[in-house]
């Protein structure tokens, strides 16, 4: 909010505060902590932090998993790993990103965001990563997918998320992502992309011929974990 409305100055001279990072002499002030980046999927920016504890009941009392805790007291008092890890990579972190989505000041703030800016809309839509069906708020600068965030209305997850599916949402935007139907006669031929009926109405028909030719029990299927229990229940049928 502050950077909305375009605050930048820190007016309480008086009062020590976390953009000092130098002191008149060009001394390192040891209350001073630099932005950590370690963590592949989002930053920590200790500059913002305003010590709500926000991240650590999330961590705690959500997803049960106590990697956070308050270290120090007063105007030192920050966030740190519950272990006494130094970085987060090395603590307890699964990177699930339920911290991230509680913190209210950009102290904990998804890459994404930072390299394509804040989103401007979202749209429900259903987890691909595994057959669990989580439902995600996929938020999107135009087109383009800047992040994902559990929807707490979602039945299956109830706004939890693993990293898997808050975070590795790269194949959305993958260059090799097959986007239409494709089909071919042989496995030498080249695929060319048809429309949907076409496809389902060549699939029906060379599964006829084969169950024609070599009875039923001729064909198999292959499903993966990443399907929906819905679609497994159709190839099965």
């Amino acid at each position: 909010m502050a950077g909305m409305v375009g605050l930048r100055d820190v007016r309480y001279e008086a009062v020590a505060n976390h953009f000092e990072a130098r002191d008149s002499s060009g001394n390192i002030n040891p209350q001073f902590i630099p932005k950590d980046d370690s963590n592949p999927y989002f930053t920590y920016d200790p500059a913002k932090c305003i010590v709500c504890s926000r991240c650590v009941r999330a961590c705690e009392d959500v997803q049960g998993t106590f990697a956070l805790t308050i270290e120090g007291m007063g105007f030192n008092s920050r966030v740190s790993a519950g272990d006494g890890s130094d970085d987060f990579m090395s603590s307890d972190c699964v990177s699930c990103g339920a911290c991230v989505q509680a913190c209210p000041t950009a102290t904990l703030q998804e890459k994404s965001v930072i390299e394509m800016g804040t989103p401007e809309r979202s749209v429900i839509t259903t987890c691909a990563y595994c057959g669990v069906g989580c439902s995600f708020k996929a938020e999107l600068n135009g087109d383009e997918l800047v992040r994902m965030t559990p929807y707490k209305h979602g039945e299956a997850n109830r706004g939890h998320s693993c990293v898997k599916g808050r975070f590795a949402w790269g194949y959305a935007n993958h260059s090799d992502r097959i986007l239409n139907p494709m089909i071919r006669d042989m496995i030498t031929d080249p695929w060319r992309e048809v429309s949907s009926d076409e496809a389902i109405g060549f699939t029906a028909t060379k599964l006829r011929d084969l169950q024609a030719k070599h009875g039923v029990k001729s064909i198999g299927g292959i499903t993966s974990s990443r399907c929906t229990n819905e679609e497994t229940y159709s190839s099965r049928k």
